[in-house]
């Protein structure tokens, strides 16, 4: 006893879409890989897969974000909301969410704040390196001048 095949509705279709959610049917198979919603420097490629009223977005790290991984995980983990869950591919640098569909918007207002934290963090870290290497050379001098005077102070004894 067979029954025969039922079309699901649209809105159950299980689709993956690239750059257009408004129009995810539309198949003229030009592909970029970005997503427009959400749109960062520290993703090569954002790819949703909708189904359900959901939405699985995969983001591939960019090249030159690559070696910052591990900050960009903790960055996401300290500030994630609690209904906003991530897994994370060191080996491939990707991380992958779903989210119901209707909190797209807020996702990508995340993604733009954790953007912007990297690129302050990126930016402490360059200048806490200057200071470090500052602090080092002026101690060296110091040191220097203080063996110095310290010559001198032994001849005129």
């Amino acid at each position: 006893m067979s029954q025969p095949a039922q079309t699901l509705a649209q809105a159950q279709n299980l689709r993956i879409g690239y750059n257009d959610i408004e129009n995810p049917s539309d198949q003229s198979g030009a592909r970029n890989n970005s997503f427009e919603p959400i749109k960062s420097e520290l993703f090569d490629e954002v790819v949703p897969f909708y189904y359900n009223g959901r939405i699985r977005i995969s983001f591939s790290t960019a090249d030159t974000y690559k070696r910052n991984f591990i900050l960009i995980k903790g960055l996401i983990e300290f500030h994630r909301p609690k209904w906003l869950g991530f897994n994370y591919d060191k080996k491939q640098h990707g991380i992958e969410t779903d989210i119901p569909a209707a909190q797209l918007d807020e996702l990508a207002t995340f993604v733009t704040m954790v953007t912007m934290w990297l690129k302050k963090e990126i930016q402490f870290q360059y200048a806490l390196k200057r200071a470090i290497v500052f602090e080092k050379r002026y101690k060296l001098e110091g040191n220097g001048i203080y063996s110095v005077l310290n010559g001198v102070n032994a001849g005129t004894r």
